[in-house]
């Protein structure tokens, strides 16, 4: 139980730290330069769940439980088909930085750099689910995200004038550089352990193997990330740099409110409603996740108003960040409608749904993502706070649509 809370307080951390990281970048930062490093914030983000190709879906299937030996084997495995996953992605994303997106050759080494760094930053984390020996690993991504995080402190109080866009992504490249390092100092330590050769022992995996284990996996996550991405890419690509700042500093507050969603709320109640539907109590699990989604959102709320009442007291200093009381209200909305849309793919994935999670995000993502930048090539900033509804709203409404639909039929199959 000690050791859970550890991995526990350790993961918040390493949350917080990046999330309150990106959010000081994109306040601290004038407003274009915010928008520029808000952008390739998203980038970096995408392309290194990319390199992740949603392996630790299979891997937790294959090793839950298992021996360290076992473990350490199948993560071999995984590591082998990184190498070679990275030799066949990475020459993708250097043609396309620079030949869509005009990145020069310096930034376009320090953007893979940071990418590494996070995907095996992210692969820190699973590794100590499967394995608790792996703990350094979480230890050192922590460490590098409260690194950056203090050094954009430090810049932001010593030198403001000097911080840009580019100094923060070299400094983020450079506590990658320092992790990466770390990282595989640590694995190397752990595969000199002399480890008791189980009988549980798993066949060796091919990189081809892997990619056809996690391929549907890959599709429907990519999805998922895409529903919450895709409005950035529209927006920096619709609208003016001084626009993209202000949508990026309000966006920002919305997407550190859904990151602490799913921490506090999300994570911990999904393997309730799993286990309540694996049981046959679908009522229960409907009114566990509706009794969650009120506490949330009426907490969400709260905060919100008493936020804008303090800001319209004090005379809104926030203006002055671009933050407009409108915007927020809208994404606030969204992400009222984001996390209903999760509680509801909740329900269906705890009834075994995932093929219609799956067609209700892509259908969300394309037709939402098409609405944003209708709106946004019309109306400007006003359309594109408007079009952030679009995604949210298609995804609640066809999630709660197919819940309801399930649930009935599984119920008169009991009857």
């Amino acid at each position: 139980m000690i050791r859970q809370r550890y991995l526990v307080a350790t993961k918040l951390i390493e949350t917080f730290s990046r999330g309150v990281f990106v959010l000081l970048c994109t306040y601290a930062l004038p407003l274009e330069e915010a928008g520029r490093f808000g952008l390739a914030a998203t980038i970096i983000s995408l392309l290194a769940f990319v390199l992740g190709y949603e392996r630790y879906i299979d891997l937790q299937r294959q090793v839950a439980g298992r021996s360290p030996f076992a473990i350490r084997c199948r993560l071999s495995d995984t590591l082998k088909f990184f190498a070679v996953h990275y030799a066949v992605v990475l020459p993708v994303v250097v043609v396309v930085l620079c030949v869509w997106g005009g990145w020069r050759a310096q930034q376009v080494a320090t953007a893979v750099v940071v990418i590494i760094g996070e995907h095996l930053s992210n692969l820190a984390y699973h590794a100590v689910l499967l394995d608790g020996r792996a703990f350094p690993l979480l230890l050192a991504a922590t460490a590098k995200n409260v690194a950056q995080l203090l050094s954009v402190l430090a810049m932001a109080w010593w030198s403001p004038q000097a911080l840009d866009a580019s100094w923060v992504l070299s400094a983020w490249a450079i506590a990658a550089m320092a992790y990466v390092v770390i990282a595989a100092s640590l694995w190397m330590a752990w595969t000199r352990q002399s480890l008791a050769s189980a009988q549980d022992g798993l066949p060796a995996q091919s990189p081809s193997q892997q990619y056809r284990a996690s391929g549907l996996h890959f599709m429907v996550g990519i999805v998922a990330v895409a529903a919450l991405q895709a409005d950035r890419l529209v927006v920096g690509g619709t609208l003016s740099a001084q626009e993209i700042g202000i949508y990026f500093r309000n966006i920002a507050l919305a997407a550190l409110a859904l990151q602490l969603f799913n921490i506090v709320s999300f994570n911990r109640l999904a393997p309730d409603i799993y286990k309540l539907s694996r049981t046959g109590q679908l009522g229960r699990s409907w009114r566990t996740v509706w009794a969650e989604y009120r506490r949330f959102g009426g907490a969400l709320v709260a905060l919100v108003a008493i936020v804008a009442l303090v800001n319209h007291l004090m005379g809104r200093p926030a203006q002055r960040f671009g933050v407009e009381a409108s915007f927020l209200g809208l994404l606030m909305l969204a992400v009222l409608m984001r996390t209903g849309a999760d509680y509801a793919g909740l329900l269906l994935l705890s009834v075994g749904g995932d093929r219609t999670l799956f067609r209700n995000q892509l259908c969300a993502v394309l037709v939402g993502s098409s609405g944003l930048w209708i709106l946004a090539s019309q109306f400007q900033m006003a359309g594109a706070f408007l079009g952030a509804l679009a995604t949210p709203l298609l995804y609640l409404v066809m999630n709660r649509l197919s819940v309801v639909q399930r649930f009935r039929e599984l119920q008169n199959r009991t009857w």
